[in-house]
C-alpha cells in the first residue's frame, strides 16, 4: 500500500441531508459539474428513513471518476446545525462551503469563491446571489443579487441576505467560533454570520452573481411565521447585549424588515388578516427608512390588493412577476454583474425542463393510435429479417447509386439525377456536397464498400475545402460554379450546420485534423443577431442578409426556421462527440432547449416551421399553421441523441415525445397503406385534410423515430408504424436503378421523378437505413435502445 499522502482539497462542501432522496442526486450532480479535482463533499445523513444514504453511496464511484472526493457520514437525527457542525469538524480543506441537499450550485461557484478567498486573505466569509426555484426545479423569477461588495456587521444586522447554500467560509474561523448554535431551531445560520461579521471590519465579501438555485417547497411557504419570528428575536436579543451601539443604530429598520418578511410568509400561507396586520406593524416600526426598500413597498401593494377580487389579484400577481424579472435584469446591469450568457441561461432552463420529465411540453392526453388492431411484439427473427431488408435497401438503392455521383472533371459530387441517372447542372450547393461527404464517411466507417467510400469521402473533403471554404471568415460559401467561382456567398444556417455535422463526423471517423479544424471554425463563424440568436440567413461578414437575398432562400429577415435549428442541433451533437469542450456542451443545451420550446404554441403538440424574432410571434402563412411530421419526428430522435451526449437518459423526454409522435400518427400517418404525409392542415387545435404527398425524407425520419420510440417503450404501435412505412417505401419509393423517388401520392403513384437534387442526397434515407439496421439488430439481441 502506497504511503503517499492524499492532498488536502481546496474546498470542502458540507451537505446535511435528512430524508432528501428526492433531490440529493441533483445537489451532488451540481458538485460534480464544478469540474474540479480539488473538491471534497461531505454528506451527513441525519438519521434519514428514506433512500438518501443509498443514493449518496451509489454516487461515490461516479464522483470519484470525476475528481470529486465524496464521503458519506451517518448519524442519529440531531438537526441541520449538528449535521453541519459534524461536517465542519471532518472537513480537510481550508475552506468550507455549505449546500443543502435540495439546492444546487452553479458550475462556476466553487471556482469563483476559491479565487476570491485565495486572493484576499482578510475575507473570512464569502457569499453569492441565488435564484429561487420551485419543488420541480423551475425558475420562480425571484431571488437575490448582492449589491454590496463588502457586507459589514451593521448592514447584516438590518436583515439577513445570505442563504446557507451561498456561503463559503474559512474552516479555521468556523471551528474557532464553535460552528452553528444547536440550541437555535431557526435563524441559526444568521446567528453564525453575525458572529463572523463581528470579528473584524470588512471580512465578508460578495461574489456578485447568482450561483445557487435555492429550492422553495410548499412546506416552507406554510411554515409558521410565528416560530420563525421567535428565532429571529432570540438572535437579535443576543446582538443587543453584545453590540448595543450597533443594534441601536439599526433596530427600527431591522424590525421593519423582519415584520415585512413575516407578512410575506403569512401571505404565502393564505393568512390575509395576519399579513395585513404585520405590514402595518412593519411600517410602524420601520418608519420612513422602510420606504427606501423595494420589498416592503411590494408587500404593501400586495396587502392593499388583497381587498380586491381574486381575478384582479391574479392579474396583478402576473404583472408583479414580469416586473420582478425586469428589475432583476436591470439591477444586474447597474452593479456590473451581467446576467449569465444566453447559453448558460438556456442550460438552466433545459435542466428545469428535463427535471420535470418533459411534462411542461406534454399536458394534453395522448390520442388513440390509428390502428384497428396491433400484432404481438416482434420476435428476434422478425427483427433480424427487417434489419436485412434495410441493409439491402442501403446497398442497392442508396450506396450503389450515390457512389456513381463523383464529379471526376471538377471535383466534388454531381447533385442532380432523374429517371436517366446523374447529370451535371453546372454548379454545386454546400448542402448536397456536405451531405455526400457525411454519407461516404459513414459508409466507410461501417465497413460497407469501404475502399470506394473512402475515396469518395476524400474527394469530397478536398473539394469542400478548396472551393467552398472561406478562410477569411471560417464559414462556407453556399453555391459555387464548376470552375470555382463563388455564385452565392450567403451563409444559410441550415447549410452551414450540415457542413459542420459532416466535417465533425468525418474527423471522428478518420482523425482528420483538417476536417476537425474546419468544423470548429465554421461553428465560430455562424452569425447571430444583437440578442444572440442565430441568423437563418446572413452575409459573409455576419450581418443579416437583405430581404431580396432572404426571399431567394425562402426565408425573411429576422426569421428563424425550425428546420435550420434542428440541423444546428445535430451539428452540435456531433461536435460534442468530437470535442469534450464545455462551450460546445452549453451550446448544445441551448440548441436543444430552443428546438423543444422555441417553435411551439400552447395546446399545439406540433412545431411551427417559422418564427419572427422581431414580434416574437409565428410567421404568418398557411404552411406555418400545418403539422409537418417529418421535422417533428426528426427532432424526436435528435433530442434523444442530444440527451445521451449530455449524459441524460432519453426516457426523460418520453412524455413530450409521445405527444409529438401521437400527433404525427393520428393526423399525418396513412394507416391503410403505410407512410407519413408531408403535411396536414390545421383547423383549431386539430390537424385535418392531409396533404397527400409522401416525401422520401419524411419516411426516412419517421422510421427512425418510430424505432426509437419502440425501443424505449416496448409499445407495439410504434413498431407497427415502422413496419407499414418500410413496406410502403419498398413497394413505391425505391426507383429502378437506385435512389428513392422524391415524392409519391398516397397510393404510391409517382409525383416527382427526381432521384437526387441539391437537397435530395443520401443523407436522410442513408442515415435511416444505417440506423434501422443497427437498431433492429440490437433489439433482436435483447439490448434495447442504446
Amino acid at each position: 500500500m502506497s504511503g503517499t499522502a492524499v492532498p488536502a482539497p481546496a474546498l470542502s462542501v458540507v451537505m446535511p441531508a435528512w430524508n432528501a432522496a428526492a433531490h440529493v442526486g441533483e445537489a451532488l450532480e451540481s458538485l460534480i459539474a464544478q469540474g474540479r479535482q480539488d473538491l471534497e463533499a461531505l454528506v451527513i445523513d441525519d438519521g434519514s428513513t428514506d433512500a438518501t444514504a443509498e443514493i449518496v453511496a451509489a454516487e461515490i464511484p461516479r464522483a470519484a471518476a470525476a475528481g470529486l472526493a465524496l464521503r458519506l457520514l451517518r448519524q442519529a437525527n440531531a438537526g441541520p446545525s449538528a449535521a453541519r457542525n459534524r461536517g465542519i469538524a471532518e472537513a480537510r480543506g481550508p475552506l468550507v462551503g455549505f449546500l443543502d441537499a435540495d439546492d444546487r450550485w452553479h458550475p462556476a461557484k466553487a471556482a469563483r469563491h476559491i479565487a476570491l478567498m485565495r486572493a484576499r486573505p482578510e475575507i473570512d466569509l464569502s457569499y453569492s446571489g441565488f435564484r429561487d426555484i420551485d419543488a420541480a426545479g423551475r425558475d420562480l423569477l425571484q431571488g437575490y443579487l448582492p449589491r454590496r461588495e463588502i457586507l459589514e456587521h451593521g448592514a447584516l444586522l438590518e436583515g439577513n441576505v445570505m442563504h446557507t447554500s451561498t456561503i463559503v467560509a474559512r474552516t479555521e474561523v468556523l471551528r474557532r467560533l464553535g460552528g452553528f448554535d444547536t440550541g437555535l431551531r431557526t435563524y441559526e445560520d444568521f446567528d453564525l454570520w453575525l458572529r463572523i461579521a463581528a470579528l473584524r471590519p470588512g471580512n465578508i465579501a460578495a461574489v456578485r452573481e447568482r450561483l445557487v438555485d435555492y429550492r422553495r417547497h410548499p412546506a416552507q411557504t406554510t411554515r409558521s411565521w410565528e416560530r420563525m419570528h421567535e428565532g429571529w428575536r432570540m438572535v437579535v436579543a443576543r446582538e443587543a447585549r453584545t453590540h448595543p451601539e450597533a443594534w441601536a443604530r439599526v433596530r427600527r429598520l431591522a424590525w421593519g424588515n423582519q415584520l415585512e418578511y413575516c407578512a410575506s410568509m403569512a401571505y404565502n400561507a393564505g393568512d390575509m388578516a395576519a399579513m395585513r396586520r404585520l405590514i402595518r406593524r412593519a411600517w410602524a416600526e420601520g418608519g420612513p427608512r422602510l420606504a427606501t426598500r423595494k420589498y416592503p413597498l411590494l408587500m404593501t401593494a400586495v396587502a392593499l390588493a388583497s381587498h380586491l377580487p381574486r381575478p384582479v389579484q391574479r392579474a396583478l400577481s402576473r404583472a408583479h412577476r414580469a416586473l420582478r424579472g425586469w428589475a432583476q435584469r436591470r439591477e444586474a446591469r447597474q452593479i456590473g454583474a451581467e446576467p449569465p450568457p444566453m447559453a448558460e441561461r438556456a442550460a438552466r432552463r433545459l435542466a428545469d425542463l428535463l427535471h420535470g420529465a418533459g411534462t411542461a411540453l406534454a399536458r394534453r392526453p395522448n390520442p388513440a393510435h390509428p390502428f384497428r388492431s396491433l400484432p404481438p411484439a416482434p420476435g428476434a427473427a422478425k427483427l433480424e429479417a427487417m434489419a436485412a431488408r434495410c441493409e439491402r435497401i442501403l446497398e442497392d438503392s442508396i450506396a450503389g447509386f450515390f457512389l456513381q455521383n463523383a464529379d471526376t472533371a471538377h471535383g466534388g459530387y454531381l447533385e442532380d439525377a432523374g429517371p436517366a441517372g446523374f447529370f451535371d447542372r453546372g454548379d454545386k450547393v454546400l448542402l448536397m456536397q456536405a451531405r455526400c461527404l457525411w454519407f461516404f464517411s459513414e459508409l466507410a466507417g461501417a465497413g460497407l464498400r469501404a475502399a470506394e467510400a473512402q475515396a469518395a469521402a476524400a474527394q469530397g473533403l478536398r473539394h469542400l475545402m478548396a472551393r467552398f471554404h472561406d478562410p477569411a471568415t471560417g464559414g462556407f460559401h453556399d453555391r459555387v460554379a464548376a470552375d470555382g467561382r463563388v455564385l452565392d456567398p450567403l451563409r444559410l444556417l441550415r447549410h452551414q450546420s450540415c457542413a459542420i455535422f459532416a466535417l465533425a463526423r468525418h474527423a471522428r471517423l478518420t482523425g482528420s485534423e483538417t476536417a476537425a479544424g474546419a468544423a470548429r471554425g465554421a461553428l465560430g463563424a455562424l452569425a447571430r443577431d444583437p440578442a444572440g440568436r442565430w441568423l437563418d440567413c446572413a452575409a459573409p461578414g455576419g450581418e443579416p442578409a437583405g430581404a431580396e437575398d432572404c426571399a431567394r432562400h425562402l426565408t425573411q429577415p429576422g426569421a428563424r426556421s425550425f428546420d435550420s435549428e434542428i440541423h444546428l442541433l445535430e451539428a452540435l451533437i456531433e461536435l460534442c462527440r468530437l470535442d469534450p469542450d464545455p462551450a460546445h456542451r452549453r451550446q448544445l443545451e441551448a440548441a436543444l432547449l430552443r428546438c423543444l420550446t422555441g417553435f411551439r404554441l400552447p395546446g399545439r403538440p406540433a412545431s411551427l416551421t417559422g418564427w419572427d424574432n422581431a414580434s416574437d410571434r409565428p410567421l404568418p402563412g398557411r404552411l406555418n399553421a400545418q403539422l409537418a411530421p417529418g421535422h417533428d419526428l426528426e427532432l424526436v430522435w435528435f433530442a434523444f441523441e442530444a440527451l445521451r451526449v449530455l449524459g441524460q437518459p432519453p426516457e426523460t423526454l418520453l412524455p413530450w415525445a409521445r405527444q409529438v409522435c401521437d400527433a404525427a400518427l393520428t393526423h399525418g400517418f396513412d394507416a391503410a397503406r403505410g407512410g407519413f404525409y408531408n403535411r396536414a392542415g390545421q383547423r383549431g387545435p386539430q390537424f385535418l385534410v392531409p396533404e397527400r404527398a409522401k416525401l422520401w425524407w419524411v419516411q426516412a425520419e419517421a422510421m427512425v423515430a418510430m424505432l426509437e420510440m419502440h425501443a424505449l417503450t416496448g409499445e407495439t404501435r410504434w413498431f407497427e408504424a415502422l413496419r407499414r412505412t418500410l413496406g410502403f417505401v419498398e413497394a413505391h419509393m425505391l426507383a429502378p436503378g437506385g435512389g428513392w423517388w422524391r415524392a409519391v401520392d398516397s397510393r404510391g403513384r409517382l409525383r416527382d421523378a427526381r432521384r437526387a437534387a441539391a437537397d435530395q442526397g443520401p443523407y436522410h434515407n442513408g442515415r435511416a437505413m444505417l440506423r434501422l439496421a443497427a437498431g433492429l439488430r440490437r433489439l433482436a439481441a435483447g439490448e434495447g435502445a442504446r
